[in-house]
């Protein structure tokens, strides 16, 4: 299996009506079995309007990581509870919060052989600058999609480095280390859904 994309479709173009989330899917099932099932709905879901910018199997709790977008906040809450009803998952949804800035669909070009999603949660000084937070995460290594969202952490990230001691240094002393950062979560991608 490969990472699963959109479609193959060009990417769309994205702008500020859109809104994007992350979905953090957890079953009972190995997330490979999660990561196929939901490829097998997946076109229910996009007949809602959903459409998919990148998702891949994960180490951990959450067995599958999704990032969607839609013409509203409205689509992909339509969308998360529809992957609930059709496949009895748990969905952790995490709206994005809208930076004004546009986002487009992570191409293969951008992924690694290693690749995480990375959980940021800011200390409280920090949140009142979580825009400019956001805007310099984006310059770091590796970094293939950053965003504020709603939830239990402040801030997702996409992040991919040649190697695991890349991957660490960039998380460990750029991320972890940087200012206002008070503490992260990262969830690795199945190293055969890399690259």
């Amino acid at each position: 299996m490969q990472l699963m994309t959109m479609s193959d479709s060009p990417p769309p173009q994205l702008s500020a009506p859109y809104s994007q989330a992350f979905l953090l899917i957890s079953s009972s099932r190995s997330p490979l079995q999660l990561w196929a099932s939901i490829q097998d709905v997946w076109s229910q879901i996009e007949q809602i309007g959903c459409q998919l910018l990148w998702s891949a199997p994960l180490y951990g709790r959450h067995g599958v990581g999704l990032y969607v977008t839609a013409l509203s906040r409205q689509l992909i809450e339509a969308a998360a509870e529809t992957l609930q009803m059709i496949s009895s998952l748990e969905v952790d949804l995490r709206l994005c919060k809208d930076d004004g800035h546009t986002h487009g669909m992570i191409t293969d070009s951008t992924i690694h052989p290693v690749q995480g999603l990375v959980a940021i949660t800011l200390l409280p000084e920090a949140q009142t600058r979580e825009s400019e937070m956001v805007q310099e995460l984006k310059l770091l290594t590796g970094v293939q999609q950053v965003r504020a969202c709603y939830g239990e952490s402040d801030v997702l990230m996409l992040l991919s480095a040649s190697d695991l001691d890349e991957f660490r240094e960039v998380l460990v002393h750029q991320i972890r280390g940087a200012a206002g950062v008070a503490t992260t979560s990262t969830r690795l991608v199945y190293a055969s859904h890399c690259g």
